[in-house]
């Protein structure tokens, strides 16, 4: 009823690869990886595209600029569903993300040799910055949250969802006590001791939890290059390339 995907689930934790209950082949609703409903399109992505190619000292240096912006439409997403449905999550397409960033590649020849007894040396550098925002989710939600990870509107689509860390209590005493209940702080409803850490309360309820989680850094690096030369004498080749992230 929820939708026309079935799968081959007939296996436990120990044995997941098995498609078949005594011996007779069965098939089951999604129950554990989320239903597709009916309805669901295709991911579309609109891009442009500004690039330039410029060759200077005829061509022994060459300098490549690319800037883009692209947004990824109609990306699915396994959104929480109530658990008295029995399914860990729905599918469901409307999530957008927008990413934009410059790619820039630069590359000279050094030294240059036309017979193989010459020395030659090639450089080579590049550069690229990328930055993704989420601009819709499915439903027209603003946030929704899967597992341990926290997608939101207007944030990066790889953030970390993360508690502020600002040290660690080293005495029972340093930890904060509410003004209604006197009770210490707690942690999901565990009260906090010494050589615990000292999360950042944002909500103020005396409690650390997802409530006081943020939004910050990124899975994916942001910046990303490399760094290359290649040496050639009388028929001998060194290479070496370096890349950061």
């Amino acid at each position: 009823s929820k939708g026309p995907r079935y799968v081959t689930d007939a296996a436990w934790p120990a044995a997941t690869a098995i498609g078949s209950y005594v011996g007779i082949a069965a098939s089951s609703r999604p129950y554990s990886s989320g239903w597709a409903g009916y309805g669901i399109g295709w991911q579309k992505s609109e891009k442009m595209n500004l690039g330039a190619d410029l060759g200077f000292m005829q061509n022994r240096l060459q300098v490549s600029l690319d800037l883009y912006n692209e947004n990824n439409k109609n990306r699915l997403l396994p959104v929480p569903v109530p658990q008295e449905l029995g399914y860990t999550a729905a599918y469901k397409s409307g999530m957008t993300v927008n990413n934009k960033g410059v790619d820039l590649s630069v590359r000279g020849r050094i030294f240059t040799a036309e017979k193989l007894d010459r020395f030659a040396w090639t450089t080579n550098f590049n550069l690229s910055l990328n930055k993704n925002k989420i601009t819709a989710l499915p439903d027209g939600l603003q946030s929704v949250v899967i597992e341990d990870q926290k997608l939101e509107v207007g944030q990066p689509a790889d953030a970390f969802w993360v508690y502020k860390n600002e040290g660690i209590y080293t005495d029972v005493a340093q930890i904060p006590v509410s003004n209604e209940t006197g009770i210490r702080q707690s942690f999901n409803g565990l009260l906090l001791n010494a050589g615990d850490p000292k999360w950042a309360d944002l909500n103020g309820d005396n409690d650390i939890n997802d409530a006081d989680k943020v939004l910050t850094g990124h899975y994916m690096p942001t910046v990303t290059g490399g760094f290359g030369n290649d040496f050639n004498y009388k028929g001998f080749n060194l290479s070496c390339q370096l890349y950061f992230a």
